[in-house]
C-alpha cells in the first residue's frame, strides 16, 4: 500500500467477480492483486471504506456477492459517471453510505 492508498472493501458478484449491479458497457471485473481502472467513459470506481457498511449494503441485495478487503486511491470526484451516450452522473451523497469513490481498486483475496 502506497501513501496514498487507503484500506477498504469492495462488494463484487460471487458468479463472475465482476461489479455487483452494474449490467452495461461500465462493468468492470476485479481480479485478486491487480490494479482495476474504470473503463473508458466512466468513473470513478465504487468502494466501502468498512466491512460493516459493506455488510449492510450486502444484505439488502438479491444477487450472490462477496466482499472482499482491498486498497483503493481515493478519488477528488464527488460524482460516479457515464458519458457514452449521454451523461449520466449520481452524487456521492445518493450512494450508499460508507461508500468512497477510487481511482483505482486493487482486491486482495
Amino acid at each position: 500500500m502506497t501513501a496514498r492508498q487507503r484500506k477498504g472493501w469492495k462488494v463484487i458478484s460471487s458468479s463472475n467477480e465482476g461489479s455487483c449491479f452494474v449490467r452495461d458497457y461500465s462493468m468492470v471485473y476485479y481480479s485478486k492483486r491487480r490494479k482495476t481502472f474504470p473503463k473508458k467513459y466512466c468513473g470513478p470506481l465504487c468502494v466501502f471504506k468498512s466491512k460493516k457498511t459493506a455488510e449492510m449494503f450486502v444484505r439488502k441485495f438479491i444477487y450472490p456477492t462477496i466482499i472482499v478487503k482491498c486498497f483503493y486511491k481515493p478519488s477528488p470526484s464527488k460524482y460516479v459517471w457515464k458519458t457514452k451516450r449521454k451523461l449520466s452522473r449520481t452524487s456521492l451523497l445518493s450512494l450508499p453510505a460508507g461508500t468512497a469513490l477510487a481511482d483505482s481498486v486493487t482486491c486482495l483475496e
